[in-house]
């Protein structure tokens, strides 16, 4: 999934040295979590975002700019991601987590051009459940 969301987002025709370090310390942050990686991928595409410019400073900017309806527990946990990082475990189920890519994907596909639909999203749901 990740590999994707870059194949879509990486259009860059210059050097982006800040993106690089990202990228390369994100891929070495995910090779040694031993725990608590079942949330890199949400990590990860906050994070990707703000190299977008389109980094949400609360929940509150998801609802307004995809007209998403959230749950309380939704808003919440958004909130908790947007000031936390990778080290930073957030307790969340397996519904809310695959609700939170959801929204994030939605995000995404609202804010940067020919995002579209991921393939391997699909492929992960059919494989997991």
């Amino acid at each position: 999934m990740i590999a994707e969301v870059l194949i879509k987002t990486l259009k860059e025709e210059e050097a982006n040295k800040d993106l690089f370090f990202f990228l390369h310390k994100s891929l070495i942050i995910l090779d040694s979590l031993e725990s608590d990686y079942e949330n890199f991928h949400i990590h990860f595409l906050f994070q990707l975002s703000s190299f977008h410019g389109i980094f949400p400073s609360s929940a509150k900017d998801i609802i307004t700019s995809t007209a998403i309806i959230l749950t309380k527990e939704e808003e919440a946990k958004i909130n908790q991601f947007i000031g936390s990082d990778f080290f930073e475990p957030v307790k969340i189920s397996n519904s809310v987590r695959q609700r939170l890519l959801e929204i994030l994907l939605q995000f995404f596909n609202k804010h940067i051009e020919n995002f579209g639909e991921l393939k391997s999203v699909k492929i992960l749901r059919e494989v997991l459940h």
